[in-house]
């Protein structure tokens, strides 16, 4: 009997980081959140969660995320394009194997099963160096995580997200955060102004 070896979700994670991941590692690296705290808001098979863990050993993570499919629009009549992809996806696995990988990395990850903008709720403000949305990705959903997640970045950290090429996306994005911009792949991004500065 030829014996097959197991192969870890987390080697697995490493063979599949993304340019967005890299992008995410050089922003915080651009703006010396080297060991900060984060969240990310949309974990689904922990990627980007896990390369940002183990590229910055003195960061903070928590991630939020349903494990479940994503929201429909305001009017209930289209399923979140950003989710569409994600159907066939064993979702329930993923969390599991998520959770199965959290203990090694002690105290400085923590992950929420809970509706983002409920999450925003535990949080004091000014709490987060950089937060990254990428959840319900409905205009109406991205708008919301916005507006419940800004407060809790500091003054000069980092409020970004993912997907600036979907139409709803940009639309959120562009009328609530005057001044973002793109630093790469297809992430957007607004750098909290300081107290009495305008952002650039």
């Amino acid at each position: 009997m030829v014996s097959v070896k197991r192969i870890s979700p987390r080697s697995r994670r490493r063979k599949r980081r993304t340019a967005r991941a890299a992008v995410l590692g050089a922003l915080i690296r651009d703006h010396g959140l080297q060991d900060g705290i984060m969240a990310e808001l949309g974990v689904f098979r922990g990627d980007t969660f896990f390369y940002l863990l183990d590229r910055f050993p003195n960061l903070s993570l928590v991630g939020v995320d349903t494990w479940e499919w994503g929201a429909r629009d305001a009017k209930g009549t289209g399923q979140d394009d950003g989710a569409r992809s994600y159907r066939e996806s064993p979702l329930p696995d993923f969390e599991a194997d998520i959770r199965a990988d959290l203990p090694a990395y002690g105290a400085r990850a923590a992950v929420l099963k809970s509706r983002t903008v409920d999450a925003a709720r535990s949080y004091p403000d000014r709490h987060f160096d950089i937060v990254f949305i990428d959840a319900d990705h409905t205009y109406e959903g991205v708008c919301a995580d916005i507006t419940a997640w800004r407060g809790k970045v500091r003054p000069g950290g980092i409020l970004c997200g993912h997907d600036i090429d979907m139409p709803s996306v940009r639309a959120a994005v562009t009328e609530s955060l005057a001044g973002w911009f793109c630093p790469g792949e297809v992430i957007w991004a607004y750098r909290v102004p300081e107290y009495g500065v305008a952002a650039p």
